[in-house]
């Protein structure tokens, strides 16, 4: 994520990285593009390494959700492997591969993929769909179960999960500035 994501006045993430960001302003060794700029050079190295923080958390997330299948955390941990894999090779290397096909053949198509378009909700399903089914073989759980907690593991692994992974990004690589 590039640095003026986080430093928007109104962003989720600002009331955890404002004042790293304000220590370092103080300073006086960077201007605020100058901070920006170092930042946006070394988070893309930083991120590679640190999706692997994935894994434990996505791991955590399952065995709080299905504590009572009474599993080792490894079961989790290997179940959370498939689940984040899947979801890297959908997200980062399906779909960016099938838009640039879309558009190539399509150009006016491209409105279809940008940030805010339904087609984020064409993903949703596809990750809801292939979670529950995953989930369901997995735990071995009725569908009356399995699909609530595919919605609350999707929000926990989308929306809290990414957050922490951010403001720790964050912070590791201000720490290397």
């Amino acid at each position: 994520m590039r640095y003026y994501t986080y430093e928007t006045a109104g962003n989720t993430y600002a009331p955890f990285v404002a004042p790293v960001i304000k220590k370092k302003l103080a300073n006086n060794t960077y201007s605020v593009e100058q901070l920006a700029e170092r930042y946006d050079q070394a988070s893309p190295k930083f991120a590679k390494l640190l999706i692997l923080l994935y894994l434990p958390f996505t791991a955590f997330a399952l065995q709080w959700l299905f504590f009572r299948r009474k599993k080792y955390y490894f079961d989790h941990f290997i179940m959370a492997t498939e689940m984040n894999s899947f979801y890297i090779l959908v997200g980062y290397l399906i779909v960016p591969l099938f838009a640039y096909l879309i558009v190539w053949i399509w150009p006016s198509a491209v409105r279809l993929f940008e940030d805010g378009s339904s087609f984020y909700f064409v993903i949703l399903g596809m990750y809801s769909m292939a979670f529950a089914v995953a989930l369901k073989r997995f735990y071995q759980e009725k569908w009356i179960w399995i699909i609530p907690k595919t919605i609350l593991f999707l929000w926990i692994f989308l929306f809290l999960i990414k957050f922490v992974y951010n403001v720790i990004l964050f912070y590791l690589v201000m720490l290397t500035l």
